[in-house]
C-alpha cells in the first residue's frame, strides 16, 4: 500500500520503461550499469566492513538480553559505539568531522526536556489521568489509547511516550481481555513516530543524514506522506482490532 501511494505521488519522476541501452543486460550487468549511471560510490567488501556488520549485530544481541546480564540498554549502546571507534584505522579527525552533531544535540536536548518534564511529574499526571479516559471497555480503551499515543508520539517523541505509557498499561492489565491495551500502545506510538520529523530518533537521524548528501526533505513535504499513511493505517489498525477482538472475540 505504502508503495502504491508512493507511485502515485512520485508519478512524475517514475520511469517504468527501462532505457534501451539495459533491456538486453543480464541481472548483474544491470546492476552494474545501474549504479555506474547513478553515480554511487560502491566499496567491496572489507575487514572494516565484516568488524562493523560484527558489532552492529552484537549490538541488536546486547539489546535483547541486556537484562539477562544486569545491564542497561545505555551500556549496551556505548559499549558498542566504543568498539566501533576502536575498530576503525581512518584519522579520527577525519571521523569527527563527519559527525552529524546537530542531530545528537538535537536528540539530547530533547530527551533532557523530556526526562525534566517526567521528574516534575507533569506525564505521570498525564498518564493517570487515562485511567478516566479510557472508560471500563477494553476494545475501546485500545482505539483510544492508540489514537492518544499516535497523537502524542508525532509531537513529542515515541520512545518516552511509549516508557511513560507503559505502567500505566500493565496496571490496567487485571486480566487476559485487558491484553489488548498493549496492542493499541505499540500500534499507535510506532505510527504516531512516523507522522512527523520529530516523531522517533530515527527520523530525526534520516533528515539529518538526507540533507548532508544535498538531499534535504522540507518538512512540508514530510508532513505530506508522514501524517496521510498513518492515519490510513491507524483506520486499518481500528478495524483489525475491532474484527478480531471484536466480532471474532480472539
Amino acid at each position: 500500500m505504502t508503495l502504491v501511494v508512493f507511485i502515485r505521488m512520485f508519478k512524475a519522476d517514475y520511469t517504468p520503461e527501462p532505457e534501451e541501452e539495459f533491456r538486453d543486460l543480464e541481472f548483474d550487468e544491470w546492476i552494474e550499469r545501474a549504479i555506474e549511471v547513478s553515480g554511487l560510490q560502491v566499496s567491496r567488501i572489507n575487514a572494516g566492513m565484516i568488524t562493523a556488520a560484527v558489532i552492529m549485530i552484537l549490538t541488536i544481541v546486547g539489546f535483547a538480553v541486556y537484562e539477562s546480564f544486569n545491564m542497561t540498554p545505555a551500556f549496551v549502546a556505548l559499549f558498542c559505539g566504543f568498539l566501533m571507534v576502536l575498530s576503525q584505522t581512518r584519522n579520527p579527525s577525519v571521523i569527527l568531522r563527519e559527525i552529524d552533531l546537530s542531530t545528537i544535540l538535537f536528540l539530547a536536548g530533547m530527551f533532557i526536556m523530556i526526562n525534566g518534564l517526567g521528574k516534575i511529574g507533569i506525564i505521570e499526571a498525564l498518564s493517570q489521568s487515562l485511567f478516566a479516559v479510557l472508560g471500563s471497555s477494553p476494545l475501546r480503551a485500545s482505539v483510544i489509547l492508540m489514537w492518544l499515543s499516535g497523537i502524542v508520539s508525532s509531537v513529542v517523541d515515541n520512545i518516552p511516550v511509549a516508557t511513560s505509557l507503559s505502567p500505566i498499561v500493565r496496571d490496567m492489565v487485571v486480566d487476559k481481555s485487558w491484553e489488548i491495551l498493549w496492542w493499541g500502545l505499540v500500534i499507535g506510538a510506532n505510527l504516531g513516530g512516523c507522522m512527523t520529523p520529530i516523531g522517533s530518533p530515527s527520523n530525526v537521524i534520516a533528515m539529518g543524514v538526507s540533507e548532508q548528501e544535498g538531499y534535504a526533505i522540507p518538512f512540508n513535504q514530510f508532513l505530506k506522506l508522514g501524517v496521510m499513511l498513518p492515519i490510513l493505517y491507524f483506520i486499518i489498525s481500528m478495524i483489525y482490532i475491532y474484527v478480531r477482538y471484536g466480532l471474532l472475540g480472539a
